[in-house]
């Protein structure tokens, strides 16, 4: 190839009439460098060849090696293929004499459990087995034993104490039976003595509760009697008094001791009084029981409440009429005229005397016309406004003088005020005077604060230039190295 490219080149060249100049001058040179070029080509191709040479000895060595390596591993896989076939017919073998064996041993595990089921089923029989059945199931258990036991295996002592067992505990249940039974016959019998004798305490308390529900109703009816008349529309309040204190007295006392008695037999005997009540046959009677005892009670207390209710009111009447009559004998004692009226005069004398306060001549006019009669004067049937009026008048007499004092104390506040303005003028008027002085205190002040700041001024300069050289030393140092790498680089 690098011929071929050579003859090429040089018809190119001599084509070309400058090349051909050129190759002419240099022909000697260009003919020994083609020799030298040449002997080189030869040299390599000589060495390219023993190396393929060597290359294909190499290939085919490899070649058998691998055809070698080859064989022998079929062999080995032969050989390993039979193994296992040996081995997997010994597993084979194994595997059936196994089956074999566990054939066997289920058939004889399947006989075992047909004879355990077999007694165990007349086991089962024994546990609901009753006085009547116990001996029938007794002997045929035996034959069961007798016939499959041996058929059990290893089951077989297990099986034989557990029947034993069984016997023993059905007879034992059955004795225990006969004793539960005969228990159980013996609570019925004492349960229906206890239930006859509950029902003659039943029957005694009915009849005690009936007596003292009729005590409790003839003292209530005692109570209403002596209350009658001391509740009547027109009664006096001495009868009233006497009612009150009968009420109240051995009479309210003994019906409150009846009702008590009657609570408390119920209370102590709350179990009788729950089974009559539940009880159809004395259900009703008892509820009637029940609410005759309410009943009596009620009326006692209503009657009390009544008697006490009445005796407050005619109380309290008494106090009225007692301050109407007051009212009436102040009215009298100031309403001197034959007309039985307060006139003006009169009504600033009662304004003055009851009071405490004089009522103005306009007030009392006015007053006075407000709730005047016929006659020009208050009646007696006005009274009692005109006391409200008379009232009224004095609170705000009262508010008068009030704002008044009001008014006094907030001009003596305002003379403390416009004094205290004077003075506060008088003390801006001196400081006005120490102007002069404390602008000239200032001036000194603040030249000794120049001096002092120009003197730190100084030494700070100083501080600074020496900083500033010591900085600028540095960062010329480090701006020149900086420059060396870059020109390094």
């Amino acid at each position: 190839q690098q011929q071929q490219a050579q003859q090429q080149q040089q018809q190119r060249q001599s084509n070309d009439p400058m090349a051909s100049f050129f190759n002419s001058r240099h022909g000697q040179d260009s003919a020994a460098q083609q020799e030298a070029e040449r002997r080189r080509q030869q040299e390599h191709q000589q060495r390219m060849y023993q190396q393929q040479q060597q290359q294909q000895q190499e290939a085919a060595r490899r070649q058998e090696e691998q055809r070698v390596w080859q064989e022998q591993q079929m062999l080995k896989l032969r050989q390993q293929e039979e193994e296992r076939r040996r081995r997997d017919e010994e597993h084979r073998k194994q595997q059936e004499l196994e089956m074999q064996r566990k054939r066997e041993q289920d058939e004889r595990i399947r006989l075992e459990q047909m004879a355990v089921l077999t007694i165990r089923k007349v086991l089962q029989k024994l546990r609901t087995a009753d006085e009547n059945t116990i001996q029938e199931i007794t002997v045929e258990l035996e034959q069961v034993l007798q016939v499959e036991l041996s058929k059990t295996g290893q089951h077989a002592s297990q099986l034989q104490s557990e029947a034993q067992q069984q016997v023993e505990q059905a007879k034992q249940r059955i004795e225990h039976a006969k004793e539960q039974r005969r228990l159980a016959e013996e609570r019925q019998k004492e349960m229906e003595r206890q239930r006859i004798e509950q029902e003659e305490q039943r029957k005694k308390f009915m009849a005690e509760l009936q007596g003292l529900v009729s005590v409790l109703e003839t003292s209530s009816a005692k109570v209403q009697e002596l209350a009658a008349p001391a509740l009547a529309a027109d009664a006096e309040r001495s009868a009233v008094a006497e009612a009150e204190e009968a009420v109240k007295g051995e009479a309210g006392a003994s019906a409150k001791a009846a009702g008590k008695a009657c609570t408390d037999a119920m209370v102590a005997n709350r179990t009788s009084v729950e089974a009559l009540r539940h009880n159809h046959e004395t259900k009703a009677d008892m509820i009637a029981l029940q609410r005759r005892v309410h009943s009596g009670l009620e009326k006692v207390v209503t009657t009390t409440f009544s008697i006490t209710a009445a005796h407050d009111k005619l109380k309290r009447k008494e106090v009225a009429l007692q301050r109407l009559d007051k009212r009436n004998s102040v009215f009298a004692k100031y309403a001197k005229g034959k007309a039985g009226a307060l006139t003006s005069k009169e009504l600033l004398a009662y304004a003055k005397g009851e009071f405490g306060f004089t009522l103005a001549a306009e007030a009392a006019k006015r007053i006075a016309e407000r709730f005047a009669g016929a006659g020009g004067a208050v009646p007696k049937e006005n009274f009692q406004q005109l006391r409200v009026a008379v009232a009224i008048a004095r609170e705000e007499e009262a508010a008068r003088q009030r704002r008044k004092e009001a008014e006094e104390r907030r001009k003596k506040l305002e003379e403390a005020k416009a004094a205290l303005r004077e003075d506060f003028e008088k003390i801006g008027r001196d400081l006005d005077d120490m102007e002069p002085e404390v602008v000239k205190a200032e001036e000194a002040s603040s030249k000794l604060l120049a001096a002092v700041d120009k003197g730190g001024e100084k030494g700070g300069e100083k501080v600074g230039e020496k900083d500033g050289e010591k900085d600028g030393e540095k960062d010329g140092e480090k701006d020149g190295e900086k420059e060396g790498e870059k020109k390094d680089e």
